[in-house]
This record gives C-alpha cells, structure tokens and sequence, in this order.
C-alpha cells in the first residue's frame, strides 16, 4: 500500500514517538492490570516477615526514640532488604499508617517498570509482527498472577527492586561502549540491588563471566572491560559480606545432588514444570546463540547482554533448587519473579539466531526452521502460563480466605484482648505464624498507632450528655452484617418527637488524617433533614452518600477535621431515618491508593489508547514503497 511520504527528518521524528508512546501505554496497560489484581485480593493488615523485619526492626525503636540508621540494614532472614525497609517506613510515616495495601499499590509501579525496561532493550532487536508479539509476551508476562504472593504483599518488593537493579545493571554494563551515563546508572542499579536478597551476588558474577569471555575470545582488553571485571568482583564481594546466615533455614535445604538436580531440571522448564526435555527446549535458543558467537570469535554487545541475563536467570534457579530444594518450597510464588526474567531473553536470543524467520525477506530452510522452533517455544511457554495461571488463582482464593481470617483474628483480640483467639487460631489464620510473638509486637510502644484500619479499634464515640437519647443501638437494622464498631441508629425514635440532635464527646486527632465510616438509611437522598457531619472548631465535614444506601452498609471516607473533633448527627424527618458506625481513622494515602485502585481500568483502557495511537503513528510512516 502507498502512502504519503514525510521528509525524512520529520519521519524519524514521527518514529520516536511512536516508539514512547508503545512504551508509556504498556506501561499503563500492565500497571492497571497489576492494579485490579491487587484491588480485588490486597488487604492492609501485613502478615508474616514485615512483623519482624518492621514492626519490631524499625516501628518500635522509632517509637521509643533509639531508631538508627543500621536498623534499616538489619538481618531479615538471609537478606538485609535495607531499601524495602526505608520505602515501607517512608510509606507508614507519610500516611500515618501501616498499610500493606497501599503498599502493594506503590509497588505495583516496580514490575511496571521492570517490564517497561524489557520491552525497550528488546525493541531494537525485533521487527515488524514479532515486535507485536514480544510486546504480548512481555505484557502476558508481567500481569499474569503467578507470583501472586509477592503482588499481594508490600514486603516481597524486594523481588521486583532485585530484577529492576538486575536488569539495568547487565543490560546497561554489558551493552556500554564507553564510561557514558548509561554505564553510570548501571552501576548505581548494581549497588541498590545489594540491598535486597541475598541472590544478588549473582550480577557481579555473571559480569565478570561474560566480560571475561569476550575478553578471552576476542583477545583485546580494554579499560571499559577490566573496570567492568573489578567492580563487579566487588560487587560480589559485598553481597556475600552482607549475607546472613539464617541456621533456621537449613531443613529447607536440598539434601543430596539428586534433589538439586531434579528441582533445577522443574525451574529451567518453568513455566511448563516438567521433565528435563522441556528445560532444553525453553534455554536452548541461548546456548546455540552463545556458541555460534563463540566459534564467530565475537561476542556483540547485545548478544553478551542476552547471554548474561540468560546466565544470571540460571544462577538463580541453581541458588533456589539449593536453598529451597527440600519439601517443595521452591514451588513458592515469590520466586516465580525471578524465574520469569529468562523466558523474555530467550525469546529474544531466538529471534536473534533465525532473523530470516522473523523478516519478511527470509528464505528457505533456515525461514523454516526458525518459525517452526518459535511455534514450539511459544507453544510450551503459552500452555505453560495458562497452567500456571489456573494453579495461581486457586491458590489465590485460599489466600483471600486466611487473609479475610487474619483480619477477623486480630480485630477481636484488639477488640476484647483474650490472647485464646490467636493461640487457637488455625495455622496460617492469624498474620504471623507465632501467636505469642505477635502478641509481643502488637503490644510494642507505637505499633497501635501505626494499625491498619481493617484491625484497629474504633474511636469511643460516646453521648457528649446522658439525656441525648440520638442513636438507639440498633445492630440488625440492616440486611448485611456491620463491621465490629458500634452501630447508632435514629430508626427508633418515638414518632411523637421526630426531631433528634446527636453530638459525641471530642476525640483527639489522629495522624492518619481520615475517617473511614459506614452509613445507612436514607441519608444522601437528596434530604437536609437528616444530617451527620464530622466537625471541629475550625473545620467541618459532611458525610453525604452520592445515594440512600438503604437497609445496607456504605462506606464512607471523609477527611478528620483538624484539631479535636466530634461526630454531630441529625434528624428531624418523620419518616426518613439513617445509621452509622463510630469511625476509624485512616491514612490520606491508603484513601487515595483505594482511589487510584478504582480507576485501574481507566489506567489500562489509556494505556490500550496509546498502544493503539502508537501502532497507527507507525503505519502511517513506512516508506512508501511498501
């Protein structure tokens, strides 16, 4: 088809942007897709390592005033996860919460980004309709849940920051010509990265290795290399100084090369987890591409970078068939994450070995070959993931059942304090697998300050005078059952003297800075006889539905109003009525993360919007002759 033709500056100017615009809509296609998944399953009560990596780690000695920078660098485990630390205090200390929701929406922007990061070192490498399907494989790849555990949890970053610092540091280290700015943020991504999990020591390893090759091959050295070689040689040295042996950890170890070797064979030919056949077919595209540059005598910048975050993804499955080899636990989601960076480089390293398969222009035998080994390889990888897929979100129910549990838990024994709620508590149904260790952190100075709003008590809202009869305690006025806060209800006042006026004792003000509430009734109908509002000597808040919930609960969020408050509530109708709960308080930012949760499918919608603009932007400028 013959289309007009642009100047070529104006052409190529036009391709640049067609290329940002792909990039920012897959960016916000997958971050609303990462977004819904959290809106539908992410609660705000943390569970499990955070209660000991920041509870009693970080929130306790800022409370009691001895809070010091090495806290933050603390042993968690094996790891000294320093930068989850400092993002997750930064989040509780600016919402005046801790919430693992917000969290999780926060970090919803790592895989975003790690994927974004992907699609653009590859976007070179790839043309015409295989450009479309390494954008689909990249997008399947970061939205599916297989690693639900590490998208529902705040403190699993760790993960994503590792891959994000991964990533830049091969691909921008290994692809440099020169000591440029991108060789500068490489090694600033190799540095942050050692603060994450102890698998970083395998970046400064898998640099060295492929520096080195070139090196010996190529047999010239150069300053670029060598320094690339030492620094990275220091950069393992600090991971394994940093490592911290965890004793505790030692039965989750492989106890003999046969177990190593069989759950190594699962993690190559991960997503599919069978036998061995299937391992060679997935990391095979690899090798050969390693070998046929081996026997060139060169090894290209980007082909080197393919090869070492193909080396690098190895590395990780050998450490985890070791480290977590015994009773299953590799088949843990939160290591599906690092798994999933090698399927992306294979790809590439495919496209890369038959580019006559992946051109219009190919021909013959090689043409051939090169379609029919793409088939298999994304016939395997597609079965692969809709498997995993279907297993994820079975476990993903299981996870919203204890997960609900763990909230119901911990509400009542802050609620009532009976420590038998917890000790009795089914495995896995209360937020830390120790019932009196959590007792122990939940009592810690400034840990009920910080409590998420799911769990902490609410504020004792109290007739400001014994003679006010507004509300009547009324709990099965409704249909569906209220949250655990007391309930106020106008429905039973005496018909003879409608008109009621409500108002609390004064509460303190609360950091958080809103008020979570939930209504009933008819109030919101377009009615100024009924009435609630939250107020304070200078500030005044209506609680107003956009509609009458009826005889269910509503949720509301309206901000506190500054200094000491109180709830007023008021109804002079005949006939009208309305309940309410006493509030909780609530962070700013987990009330605009539930905000920006909401809107995740306008998020993907406009990032759809930009794909499709980027497309026809780069239609519109082929050559004419095409």
């Amino acid at each position: 088809m013959r289309t007009f033709a642009l100047p070529e500056a104006l052409r190529s100017r036009a391709l640049l942007w067609s290329r940002w615009l792909a990039f920012a809509g897959f960016f916000l296609v997958l971050l609303g897709c990462r977004w819904a998944f959290v809106h539908a399953h992410a609660l705000d009560l943390p569970t499990w390592d955070p209660w000991d990596a920041l509870a009693e780690t970080i929130f306790r000695p800022a409370a009691e005033g001895r809070l010091h920078w090495r806290n933050f660098f603390a042993p968690c485990n094996e790891h000294r996860p320093a930068l989850t630390r400092l993002l997750e205090y930064g989040l509780a200390m600016g919402n005046g919460q801790w919430d693992a929701r917000l969290e999780s929406a926060v970090f919803a922007v790592l895989p975003a980004m790690l994927f974004t990061l992907l699609l653009a070192a590859g976007w070179s490498r790839v043309r015409g309709a295989w450009r479309i399907l390494w954008l689909a494989l990249l997008l399947l790849l970061g939205a599916l849940p297989y690693g639900a555990e590490n998208a529902l949890n705040g403190f699993q970053s760790v993960f994503y920051i590792l891959g994000l610092g991964a990533v830049g540091y091969l691909w921008l280290t290994l692809t440099a010509e020169r000591f440029g700015p991108g060789w500068f943020l490489g090694q600033f991504c190799a540095v942050f990265s050692l603060f994450t999990i102890a698998a970083a020591v395998a970046n400064g390893l898998v640099v060295i290795v492929v520096l080195g090759a070139q090196m010996l091959r190529e047999r010239r050295m150069s300053a670029l290399r060598v320094t690339g070689c030492v620094l990275g040689l220091g950069y393992a040295v600090c991971s394994w100084v940093l490592w911290s042996p965890s004793p505790w950890h030692a039965s989750l170890q492989a106890v003999s090369v046969g177990e190593w070797s069989r759950v190594l064979s699962h993690l190559l030919s991960w997503p599919a987890l069978v036998l061995w056949p299937v391992s060679v077919l997935l990391v095979a595209p690899v090798v050969v591409l390693a070998w046929r540059r081996w026997r060139e005598g060169r090894l290209p910048a980007g082909d080197a970078a393919l090869v070492g975050l193909a080396v690098w993804a190895g590395v990780q499955c050998a450490s985890i068939a070791y480290a977590r080899g015994h009773e299953a636990v590799w088949l843990a989601g939160r290591y599906l994450d690092l798994l999933v960076l090698g399927l992306p480089v294979q790809f590439l390293a495919l496209v890369q070995l038959y580019p006559a398969g992946a051109s219009v222009e190919g021909r013959g035998r090689r043409r051939w070959w090169g379609r029919g080994a793409m088939a298999a390889w994304l016939a395997v990888v597609g079965i692969g993931l809709a498997q995993q897929t279907r297993e994820a979100m079975v476990g993903v129910a299981t996870y919203d059942v204890e997960r609900a549990l763990q909230v119901k838990n911990t509400r009542a024994y802050l609620a009532g304090g009976d420590a038998a709620i917890l000790r009795n508590a089914p495995f896995r149904t209360i937020p830390f697998p120790v019932a009196d260790v959590l007792i122990q952190r939940l009592a810690a100075p400034g840990i009920d300050v910080l409590l998420p709003a799911s769990v902490r008590p609410a504020f004792p809202l109290v007739a400001r005078t014994a003679a006010e009869r507004f509300p009547a305690r009324a709990p099965s006025l409704v249909l569906e059952t209220p949250p655990a806060q007391s309930v106020f209800s106008s429905l039973d006042t005496l018909p003879e003297s409608p008109a009621q006026v409500w108002q609390s004792t004064v509460q303190r003000p609360h950091p958080a800075g809103m008020l979570r509430l939930w209504v009933a009734g008819d109030l919101g109908a377009g009615r100024s006889d009924l009435r609630l509002v939250a107020r304070s000597a200078t500030e005044c808040y209506e609680v107003t539905p956009d509609r009458a919930p009826g005889r269910r609960w509503k949720r509301m969020q309206v901000p506190q109003p500054a200094g000491d408050w109180w709830i007023e509530a008021e109804d002079t109708s005949a006939t009208g009525w309305f309940a309410f709960t006493t509030p909780v308080a609530l962070g700013r930012w987990s009330w605009m993360a539930d905000k920006l949760l909401w809107a995740s499918p306008l998020v993907a919608g406009g990032g759809v919007l930009l794909l499709l603009a980027a497309g026809l932007l780069a239609l519109s400028q082929r050559p004419a002759d095409e």
